[in-house]
């Protein structure tokens, strides 16, 4: 209760002043369904084998893919679906920026398709029995509908062309800051969320 009335109404009222939408329960609706599937799967990625292993570690690379594709799905046919699955899976992707902008990893905070090809595109993200039962666990607990599955193996290109859909859009829109806006509202909801957890883990 606390996250949405200190992060919802904004990024509810920023996204309808995005596509000039009128807000409704709909639209409420919609927006709090999607930030929920990106709260409980941003960290997706660490559960492929590969971070387990210590072989990669930006794992919210992984989720943006994840969350992107579950969203795709989720969402009714509305015509600001694209754009929100977007948004919502830019802001996974960028969760963890403050640390990209202490360690200057600018190429990976705006990266273009060439460098995302070659970084990421050779590399494959594979998900253990464990993983895919705890993806579908944690659909159940959330009360979410979701019928995208996770796969047991992800391929670095898909994530590539992923990504690249996901920041087209995004720095496609006609009005850009105000994309920028919604967007920055929904990474600090999901970094507030990840920091929180990772303060209980500690304690």
């Amino acid at each position: 209760m606390i996250y949405r009335r200190k992060f919802v109404r904004s990024i509810v009222r920023r996204f309808a002043a995005l596509c000039d939408l009128e807000i409704n329960d709909g639209l409420i609706n919609d927006l709090e369904r999607t930030l929920k599937v990106a709260i409980v799967h941003h960290d997706i990625g660490k559960l492929s084998r590969e971070y387990q292993s210590g072989e990669w570690y930006r794992h919210e690379i992984i989720g943006a893919h994840v969350v992107y594709n579950a969203l795709s799905d989720y969402l009714t046919d509305e015509p600001y679906k694209d754009l929100l699955c977007a948004l919502i899976s830019a802001a996974v992707y960028l969760h963890h920026e403050a640390i990209q902008i202490a360690h200057k990893w600018f190429k990976l905070r705006s990266p273009i398709f060439e460098y995302l090809n070659s970084k990421i595109g050779p590399l494959s993200f594979t998900f253990e029995d464990v993983a895919l039962q705890a993806f579908e666990a944690i659909n159940e607990f959330s009360g979410l509908d979701i019928r995208w599955r996770l796969p047991k193996t992800i391929g670095g290109k898909e994530i590539v062309r992923t990504v690249s859909n996901i920041i087209s859009l995004v720095d496609g829109m006609p009005r850009v800051n105000a994309a920028r806006l919604c967007l920055a509202s929904a990474v600090l909801l999901i970094s507030e969320v990840d920091n929180r957890a990772a303060e209980r883990g500690r304690m």
